[in-house]
């Protein structure tokens, strides 16, 4: 996500919808790295209840592998 600096709502519905249906096969999903701007899109969307953000890929690997919380 560092290289994105602009999520529509198109965006959004995507995200939601690869989230969701990853969920429904037990796969997890993370967000890397957003910048400042789309961070805080997603946050008041309320995406990082649905995804977690994380800032550095160590421990992204580390919530998808199960060691991590959110």
């Amino acid at each position: 996500m560092s290289d994105v600096t602009f999520l529509s709502s198109l965006g959004l519905r995507m995200l939601f919808t690869v989230a969701k249906a990853l969920d429904r096969r037990g796969a997890k999903t993370v967000l890397l790295s957003p910048q400042p701007t789309v961070r805080e899109v997603l946050v008041v969307a309320g995406f990082d209840q649905l995804m977690p953000i994380h800032e550095d890929e160590a421990t992204a690997l580390g919530f998808l592998a199960g060691s991590e919380d959110r």
